[in-house]
């Protein structure tokens, strides 16, 4: 019989496998096919007919996928933390 410590490392161990999967195919496909255009770019206005713009892709069909989004803000923001900390001790260089 399992014992209570094993099962939590069981789930430990398959949550940290499906956050990796899924950073490393938000890392291979980053965008994802926009839910209000279904991917092609483009809708049908409901008056005349007309052919428009998707307004929340922008015409590409594409959107970025939730995971890519926060990485990119984890990306932006640790550049703001390195940029502010040159910038209060330019005399302090990093030796590498």
């Amino acid at each position: 019989m399992d014992t209570p410590n094993s099962m939590v490392g069981t789930l430990l161990l398959v949550g940290l496998l499906l956050t990796l999967g899924y950073a490393s195919s938000c890392a291979i496909y980053p965008y994802k096919a926009c839910r209000v255009c279904s991917g092609q770019g483009q809708f049908q206005s409901r008056f005349l007919r007309a052919i428009r713009d998707c307004r929340r892709c922008g015409g590409s069909g594409r959107q970025l996928r939730a995971g890519r989004r926060a990485y990119n803000a984890w990306v932006r923001h640790r550049g703001h933390l390195r940029s502010d900390r040159r910038q209060r001790d330019p005399d302090n260089r990093d030796e590498r």
